[in-house]
């Protein structure tokens, strides 16, 4: 279950970026 909350976590953090860099 950890496993699962932690790719959870990466891709958030992956999409966050990536709508940062869009909105830049």
């Amino acid at each position: 279950m950890q496993i699962v909350i932690q790719q959870l976590i990466h891709d958030l953090a992956t999409i966050s970026q990536r709508f940062k860099a869009a909105r830049a």
